[in-house]
């Protein structure tokens, strides 16, 4: 099963694999896609995908998707966030939120964290 940690510990075992997560409820999100991708409503389920921030041509940065996957119920990708709803609501997110979608064509979703939005 996986455990979570705090930035800077040592990594845990999730069914074998080597997985590391920063939040508790981050870990039960990931566990929940995960059941959701072996019962066939989610495929291509990766974490930790890094999308290149660019503006006219220029690398300006990068931002880390917690969770990418393909929604089997209309074939479209969905990119995933955890934040808690303080985290979500500031104004500094909010920005972020809209350079990165509009930099790297896409839409992040933003989940509670240890909810899962299937």
């Amino acid at each position: 099963m996986m455990a979570w940690h705090t930035p800077g510990t040592a990594e845990h075992d999730c069914d074998g694999t080597p997985e590391k997560v920063d939040s508790q409820g981050e870990a039960k999100t990931w566990l929940a896609l995960v059941e959701a991708e072996r019962a066939g409503r989610i495929t291509n389920l990766r974490r930790q995908v890094v999308y290149a921030i660019e503006i006219n041509g220029h690398r300006v940065g990068r931002y880390t998707a917690d969770f990418v996957f393909v929604d089997s119920r209309d074939d479209q990708p969905r990119v995933i966030d955890c934040k808690s709803a303080w985290q979500a609501r500031g104004s500094d997110w909010r920005f972020r939120q809209k350079v990165i979608e509009a930099a790297c064509g896409i839409t992040i979703e933003i989940w509670e964290p240890g909810r899962c939005s299937l």
